[in-house]
């Protein structure tokens, strides 16, 4: 704490050069003091200054730790929002990498898709043009069975006839050889059995 000796002390070694660096109109009042009242009214108006600067001081000091102290926490605050941002960009990163996998991954998956979706119709018109060509062989089929059998049945028309007509060829041809004979008996449907003439 200052005494008013110190005060008195500040206030004679502030004179000379509150004396220079006063203005015109200063000094002239200054001059026609004396130095005694200069003295006690620079003691009176630094006493009254000095709690005023002690106190303003410690807020500036209590203040400057203050600041110290938010300071230090900003930094604090920065140093997370830094990390928090390096974070969010490898998962913001990491999300379009997800994205993109997952995009070529059913863009691969539709395309197979897709390319199974046009086999099956390849294999449905298959399966179609087979069953109207196998429609058509079986009417195919079914129109020459028709046709074989009435070619069999005019083949077996034209045996039996000309079976009939070479029996009948022989019976002439026997009956003119042999005019004592009578071959009345014979027939298409007779056998021989046991030196018999008999049906078959």
């Amino acid at each position: 704490m200052l005494q008013r000796k110190d005060y008195e002390i500040l206030t004679w070694m502030a004179l000379p050069s509150l004396r220079r660096s006063c203005c015109p109109t200063t000094k002239e009042k200054l001059e026609g003091l004396e130095e005694d009242h200069l003295v006690e009214q620079g003691v009176r108006k630094l006493g009254q200054a000095l709690p005023t600067n002690c106190l303003t001081i410690s807020k500036l000091r209590e203040w400057k730790g203050s600041t110290k102290k938010k300071s230090h926490e900003v930094t604090e605050l920065l140093q997370q929002v830094g990390g928090l941002k390096q974070e969010t960009s490898k998962l913001h990163r990491a999300l379009q990498r997800s994205q993109l996998e997952a995009k070529a991954f059913w863009a691969e998956k539709f395309k197979e898709a897709l390319e199974l979706s046009n086999k099956n119709a390849e294999l449905q018109a298959e399966v179609e043009r087979l069953k109207e060509g196998l429609a058509k062989k079986d009417e195919e089929l079914i129109q020459k069975s028709k046709k074989l059998v009435k070619e069999r049945e005019a083949l077996t028309n034209d045996v039996v006839d000309s079976y009939m007509e070479g029996f009948e060829d022989a019976v002439a041809q026997a009956s003119g050889i042999y005019l004592e004979m009578d071959f009345s008996q014979l027939g298409l449907g007779k056998t021989v059995v046991d030196g018999q003439l008999v049906d078959e």
